[in-house]
């Protein structure tokens, strides 16, 4: 699961997401699949691309319950944590 989904360019689309997070203010499921979407504009990636390895690196998992609810869940402050852990562990 690690290997399919995580590539030589993860790290840094995890960096784009995690900063775009961090900017949210009290963020709403909606406003998580907004910052992704514009992320996925910017770095010219189709979602799925960004939607895997997030999955795998706020959850370490590759299911599970809807990806925007679970960020709603966790908060923030939570899943910036956990992608920063995420690129520093699996790198």
């Amino acid at each position: 699961s690690v290997e399919k989904n995580w590539k030589p360019e993860t790290p840094e689309h995890l960096n784009k997401l995690k900063e775009e997070f961090a900017s949210l203010n009290n963020p709403t499921k909606e406003d998580f699949e907004t910052a992704l979407s514009k992320v996925s504009g910017e770095l010219n990636v189709g979602k799925g691309k960004l939607i895997h390895p997030l999955r795998l690196a706020v959850s370490g998992q590759s299911t599970g319950p809807g990806m925007f609810d679970l960020l709603f869940i966790l908060g923030k402050d939570e899943v910036v944590k956990r992608i920063e852990a995420a690129i520093k562990c699996i790198n």
